[in-house]
């Protein structure tokens, strides 16, 4: 028995169609795991990317550094956005691997201090975690929880921007373990205390750390150890710089009000991202080479969307000045 060309070929599509299925389930088990995070992207990209790395790309994952192996590069699009006119207000590129909070400054520059304004503001929160409250004319932030960063969350309080809006992620946590929001974290006293009832100090920690509370021994006969940890020195909770700005917030966006706020920006924001990148070149597909240059084409991407949206309000110029005409 004999396989025709048609058929062979069938045949290579149907893995890559396998393996992009398997692909988008790793992607929504990732995002429901950790409870956060976008989807639309991943899922589309997915069949691109299968059949570059398993029909395209020349690349041996025995030698990760073969200096023959091609290289591919990935960016990812960030944009500012009013919710209520939905004009786009600033644009920005990263390499694919970085994380979203990086390039909310540079979103947001209009708005924050320069470095030496901030100068004066403290390095960790320090017990204090105050989120300057919504007021008529005063600038706000939202933003999902890619954005919700404890250095974002803290620049823009010290600015005195109302940020309730941006989204934190909850704990992580081992499948069927206790998360960090079961222990008490008491920055004031410099303890925690776990589900068990047990209370042991803050240390000092160096590093990405501010902290960290050490269980050790108290693990070893708990009755709870099974759900809490697997390691052999006991559970260890780690405590950040901005620990009392990321608890507050996300004791905020459990409110039902706060639920209702949200809900309704982010579909407004969305509808503006899906703008972008429903056209074929500019959108998902840059045009061109190095991040740069996918910025300033980005950029351009955002002025003519822009520049379309008088016409989406039925807009019209009279006397030097745009009006939205009733309908």
């Amino acid at each position: 028995m004999t396989r025709s060309a048609s058929s062979a070929e069938g045949g290579r599509h149907a893995d890559l169609e396998a393996l992009a299925r398997r692909g988008r389930l790793l992607v929504i088990e990732s995002v429901a795991r950790a409870k956060a995070g976008h989807i639309g992207g991943p899922l589309s990209a997915m069949d691109v990317l299968v059949a570059l790395y398993f029909r395209v790309l020349r690349i041996d994952p025995a030698r990760p550094d073969w200096p023959e192996r091609d290289r591919f590069i990935l960016s990812k699009g960030h944009s500012a956005i009013g919710p209520e006119p939905e004009i786009i207000t600033a644009t920005g590129a990263t390499p694919g691997n970085s994380g979203d909070a990086e390039a909310a400054e540079s979103l947001l520059g209009d708005m924050l201090p320069g470095d030496q304004d901030s100068a004066t503001a403290q390095d960790s929160d320090a017990g204090q975690a105050v989120a300057p409250a919504a007021g008529d004319g005063q600038p706000a932030v939202y933003g999902d929880a890619a954005y919700g960063s404890g250095e974002l969350i803290g620049r823009l309080d010290d600015a005195g921007i109302y940020n309730n809006g941006i989204k934190c992620q909850p704990p992580a946590a081992v499948e069927g373990h206790f998360p960090k929001d079961r222990f008490i974290i008491d920055l004031d006293g410099q303890t925690v205390t776990c589900p068990a009832g047990v209370t042991v100090p803050i240390r000092a920690a160096t590093g990405r750390h501010a902290g960290a509370a050490r269980f050790g021994a108290a693990c070893r006969a708990c009755p709870l150890a099974a759900q809490c940890t697997t390691a052999k020195d006991g559970r260890t909770i780690t405590i950040g710089p901005h620990e009392a700005r990321l608890a507050a917030a996300r004791i905020r966006q459990a409110d039902p009000a706060w639920k209702a706020d949200y809900r309704a920006t982010r579909p407004k924001v969305e509808r503006k991202l899906a703008h972008l990148v429903r056209r074929r070149h500019g959108g998902r597909r840059a045009r061109v080479r190095g991040r740069v240059k996918v910025a300033a084409d980005f950029a351009l991407l955002a002025a003519a969307v822009n520049l379309a949206r008088p016409a989406g309000l039925r807009g019209a110029r009279s006397g030097g000045t745009w009006a939205v005409q009733p309908a």
